[in-house]
């Protein structure tokens, strides 16, 4: 469902929703239904919003309690993860710092995102906002060094 509901999320103009049993019940996952669905199960509410404008990020203040050890003992697992930082950030003209979480990765976003969606979630307060990026080139050095979550140890064979 996980799966789904992302590939729903991120593409909505190529994929509206899911159909399930067509040939009988008819069932449709659309992304309405399925933010619904996440906030009745979950109490979350799971919206891929516009990135817009610049990006300020800082070095949070604080982390929420156990997110940090839990983020790091799940990261060492997923084998597609080299490496994540915390940060807080904000866009242009919007109100108030999200979290953010910046990820160096190989593999498909697909695959690796809703994983690392679906373990910070309950570590969040409620109407806490967050957001997973790939990590690009242009964030300075010193900010990436003070914001480090977690780092693979590199195999020496």
């Amino acid at each position: 469902y996980d799966l789904i509901k992302h590939l729903v999320i991120d593409d909505p103009e190529r994929l509206q929703g899911v159909v399930i049993s067509p040939f009988t019940h008819n069932i449709i996952l659309d992304q309405v239904m399925m933010t619904a669905i996440d906030a009745a199960v979950g109490g979350k509410n799971t919206q891929k919003a516009a990135a817009k404008g610049k990006l300020l990020l800082q070095k949070p203040a604080h982390v929420p309690d156990g997110l940090q050890e839990v983020l790091q003992g799940f990261l060492a697992d997923c084998l597609e993860v080299n490496a994540a930082w915390l940060f807080v950030a904000k866009r242009e003209g919007e109100e108030g710092f999200h979290w953010l979480i910046l990820l160096d990765f190989y593999g498909e976003q697909i695959k690796v995102f809703p994983k690392v969606a679906k373990a910070i979630q309950p570590y969040l307060k409620s109407g806490d906002r967050f957001e997973l990026l790939a990590k690009n080139q242009e964030i300075p050095a010193e900010l990436l060094a003070e914001t480090l979550l977690y780092q693979r140890e590199e195999m020496n064979c």
